[in-house]
């Protein structure tokens, strides 16, 4: 595992109600299992296609099939077969949107899903109310020149200007954003 996410795992409380938006293969997953313990993670990715010209580069884009993402979701399925069984892990084969009504309060979200800039402020405006104080949203991908532009920064940078985010901690792409009481 890259060393900041690594990092970033540490600083994750044990036992915590955790969504993972943007799941692929299940890496970071294991990692968040192995390393956290969660009482609950949440898998939410649709493992679908997306056949627009602006996510030609993305995992779900360009030269892939949708053959390939069925098979990347049954993988991600017989990969966390346990943790599903002992009702640990969830997995949702959907968009956040289709799905953020039914999981109640979380204490962080990962955000690895859709980077571009409407994904990102969607995925920012559907899972901040989720999150009591103290709680955070994090994200991969904090940085210009992917697939996707400037769609993670500049989406990130917009939610920080208000009054109850607060930057808690940053390394090369990855952020966590902490909830704080509005003043």
């Amino acid at each position: 595992m890259k060393h900041r996410r690594r990092k970033f795992v540490s600083l994750i409380p044990k036992n915590a109600r955790i969504v993972e938006v943007g799941v692929h293969l299940g890496d970071f997953s294991e990692r968040l299992i192995e390393d956290c313990a969660p009482r609950e993670l949440h898998l939410i990715d649709p493992w679908k296609i997306v056949e627009k010209p602006e996510y030609e580069k993305a995992l779900y884009g360009g030269d892939t099939s949708q053959a390939e993402m069925d098979s990347r979701y049954q993988r991600v399925i017989e990969r966390f077969r346990e943790q599903i069984g002992a009702g640990q892990v969830k997995v949702h084969r959907a968009v956040s949107a289709e799905v953020e009504g039914e999981i109640g309060e979380v204490d962080l979200v990962y955000l690895d899903g859709d980077h571009t800039y409407d994904g990102v402020r969607s995925d920012l405006e559907l899972w901040w109310p989720h999150l009591p104080v103290g709680g955070r949203i994090a994200g991969d991908d904090y940085a210009l020149g992917g697939w996707w532009g400037d769609g993670v920064v500049r989406a990130i940078g917009e939610w920080c200007a208000r009054p109850d985010v607060l930057i808690e901690w940053k390394m090369r792409d990855q952020i966590i954003l902490k909830k704080r009481k509005m003043p």
